[in-house]
């Protein structure tokens, strides 16, 4: 009988050494896992995807504000904006709150039925987008006191827009060529008189 047992043994040792070494391949794989799991690392990979997640929100916020702008979707801009919503316009408040901002696209929208805004570049930096755009559209009504002059524009800006903890818009700043749509709808700049 120790014969038997002692022929078995040889005869099972390769077999025996092989998941041995399996063994201590997935226990040396457990160990490398535990020690690798650095709170560090996690707090990094935490922040990383709340980062893109704020960016993501930012992104579709400024996506959403030209959108409402483009349909002239006083409703949209209401969910997206805050009741004091601030509009400035080259430098100038334009508006204070969303009725004025709802004022402001109507008389875009009455002046160019079809004015539309393009994004080209969005940059978000410390809860901001900065976004360059192209606006067009042709004017078939009356821009202020002007009558429709018929003619497109072509016109490009930049925008600035703000957001609150809430994702919600706070403030935009435009700045575009207000000279280059006139003259785009056929006004000249006169010289003054000098005397």
């Amino acid at each position: 009988m120790n014969l038997w047992v002692l022929l078995m043994g040889y005869a099972f040792k390769p077999m025996i050494m092989k998941y041995e070494r399996i063994l201590v391949i997935c226990f040396l794989s457990v160990a490398i896992c535990i020690c690798c799991n650095d709170p560090e690392q996690q707090k990094l990979t935490k922040a990383a995807k709340s980062e893109n997640a704020l960016e993501h929100a930012l992104r579709n916020g400024s996506e959403n504000y030209i959108r409402a702008w483009n349909e002239n979707d006083h409703l949209l801009m209401n969910r997206i904006t805050i009741t004091d919503f601030e509009r400035t316009e080259n430098g100038e408040v334009r508006s204070t709150n969303q009725a004025e901002l709802a004022k402001a696209m109507e008389y875009w929208h009455k002046a160019m039925p079809d004015f539309q805004i393009t994004l080209k570049e969005t940059v978000i930096k410390d809860g901001k987008t900065y976004s360059f755009w192209i606006g067009t559209g042709t004017n078939t009504g009356k821009f202020g006191d002007n009558q429709p002059t018929g003619k497109t524009f072509k016109l490009e800006g930049f925008t600035t827009l703000a957001f609150n903890e809430d994702g919600k818009i706070i403030k935009e700043k435009a700045f575009f060529n207000m000279l280059g749509l006139l003259q785009d709808w056929g006004y000249t700049l006169t010289p003054p008189i000098m005397e």
